[in-house]
């Protein structure tokens, strides 16, 4: 290095300059004070200097190359930025439905449809007719059965897959625990049909708010499909809300 090399060529002349200094300035010799102080203080320059030199050449030759090496390395660093994944809301297209007779809404997929019922129905009948409908174009759908406490019970007839739920109200929502499964395989069968093959399935749950019973059915064809729809109905129902 060029560095090196100044060192190299002006060290040795420093030193013998030095050497010339004390052997003229009679410091061996004793010559007078005053001559003798003059040169002590230039032998101090001169020795301050040469140290400067030799501060210098270390510094060039050993402390600024790794300098240069840590800025060089933290340049090339790169730190990858992660983004975090945007959540995707699957309800956010959906259909909005509100009753004012009874004061409640919720949500159902665009390409839902839903029907009411002309009048309250009595559940006179082992199926009645479902107050309000919620349809599934692939042939599934929601039916929400809406009467009075006290007029009786019913059901639907033949052997179904069913997921039954416990249901209860919490801030005008609905929240559903407590799910019971059944896969249609025959082993809950009512004597009354012996032998038959699961018809389809039933998703259910019902609870009682001022003054009525709400039953709530997902019915559909192909127990295989219970599962799926299941996810569905249970979405639909989170966007419950009664005014």
């Amino acid at each position: 290095m060029i560095i090196d090399c100044i060192a190299c060529v002006y060290i040795p002349d420093m030193v013998n300059l030095i050497y010339h200094l004390f052997k003229k300035g009679n410091i061996v010799n004793k010559q007078k004070p005053q001559s003798g102080f003059a040169h002590l203080a230039a032998i101090v320059i001169i020795i301050v200097a040469l140290l400067g030199t030799l501060g210098f050449v270390y510094w060039m030759n050993f402390i600024q190359p790794k300098v240069s090496e840590v800025k060089k390395n933290n340049s090339s660093v790169i730190i990858p930025v992660t983004k975090k994944p945007v959540a995707v809301d699957p309800m956010a297209d959906w259909k909005t439905y509100t009753n004012a007779q009874y004061g409640f809404s919720f949500k159902y997929p665009a390409d839902w449809t839903v029907k009411e019922s002309p009048t309250e129905k009595s559940n006179k009948i082992a199926t009645p007719t479902p107050t309000i409908e919620a349809i599934n174009p692939n042939g599934c759908d929601i039916r929400i059965f809406i009467y009075k406490i006290g007029i009786g019970g019913w059901g639907f007839e033949g052997n179904y897959g069913s997921i039954n739920y416990d249901a209860k109200l919490k801030a005008g929502q609905i929240v559903l625990t407590g799910r019971d499964y059944y896969n249609g395989d025959g082993s809950r069968m009512s004597p009354d049909y012996p032998n038959q093959e699961s018809l389809g399935y039933l998703i259910q749950f019902s609870f009682e708010f001022s003054g009525y019973n709400y039953m709530f059915v997902g019915t559909g064809e192909g127990v295989k499909n219970m599962d799926s729809e299941d996810i569905i109905f249970n979405q639909i129902i989170s966007t419950w809300k009664f005014n």
